[in-house]
């Protein structure tokens, strides 16, 4: 209930077109930021959500405050990240203690990136942004965050293949509704890591 307070704050890490954001927004009353290095990404997040707060910067070096956000999520942006580790102990230094974070990742050992290095050689890839992206496992996500000093609470696990013009929409709808509910937790297409900056003594 105290997330939807307008007393509690929150940044979204990587905001892109602002969309989580906006998402937030309608749900929440709290006090929103939204973080980006693009100039045209947080004009677009200005214009999808007026009142949030943007702030220009790369998560590695963000200029606010220790102790500032109750809440900080990072979705589908860390693995962009020119330091990983940096942005995350960034992130853990924002938030307050007792804080919680949402951070959304992609796994190196997706069973369709398994099926395209065995059938095709294929590095792990999407949208074309290969150049910019680094993939870990369940295990070296798990790592870097908890590293960062994070306690990770819960992992959710997302399997879903949307969106892609690698793969053939009818095998797209093969995958998805037959054999998506088979596919080993560690072999997801993504991982949601919940987690707790600790409050001092715990």
């Amino acid at each position: 209930a105290d997330f939807k307070s307008p007393a509690k704050t929150m940044i979204d890490v990587g905001c892109g077109n602002g969309f989580f954001l906006q998402w937030i927004s309608q749900r929440s009353e709290a006090q929103l930021y939204g973080l980006d290095f693009s100039q045209v990404a947080l004009k677009r997040t200005r214009h999808f959500v007026p009142e949030a707060h943007t702030v220009e910067a790369p998560a590695e070096k963000i200029p606010l405050s220790a102790n500032t956000f109750d809440y900080i999520s990072c979705i589908g942006s860390l693995e962009h990240f020119v330091d990983i580790p940096g942005a995350l102990a960034e992130m853990y230094r924002v938030t307050k203690p007792g804080g919680k974070a949402l951070v959304y990742v992609p796994n190196l050992f997706f069973v369709g990136h398994i099926w395209f290095g065995l059938t095709r050689g294929a590095q792990p890839s999407e949208g074309e942004q290969d150049f910019s992206e680094r993939y870990f496992t369940y295990g070296g996500w798990r790592t870097l965050i908890e590293q960062a000093g994070w306690k990770i609470t819960e992992v959710r696990y997302y399997n879903w293949i949307l969106y892609t013009a690698k793969v053939p929409r009818a095998v797209q709808a093969l995958y998805n509704w037959i054999m998506r509910p088979f596919v080993p937790k560690n072999l997801s297409y993504a991982f949601a890591f919940y987690a707790v900056k600790p409050k001092r003594g715990r």
